[in-house]
């Protein structure tokens, strides 16, 4: 028997003077809206030293997420309303 599941992938990179310093990921599952967000320093010696830059763009990658995840929540209310 076929099992499916769909879900939406989000990607996204911190980058300083044109260098990747971290790479974002994240998968929400569209049966029941749970995430997954992943990260990864790709060059520790440029996240160490902007490290505050970096961080924002981990949280404004988070806040990307969060946001999609609740149109999608809110998306799913309409659907079954009707």
């Amino acid at each position: 028997m076929l099992t499916t599941s769909k879900s939406l992938s989000i990607s996204g990179q911190s980058s300083i003077s044109g260098q990747q310093v971290m790479n974002f990921s994240a998968t929400i599952d569209q049966g029941n809206g749970r995430s997954n967000i992943t990260q990864a320093v790709l060059n520790k010696d440029l996240y160490d030293s902007n490290k505050t830059e970096v961080r924002k763009d981990a949280a404004d990658f988070t806040d990307l997420v969060y946001d999609q995840e609740d149109k999608m929540a809110e998306s799913d209310k309409a659907d079954t309303a009707s």
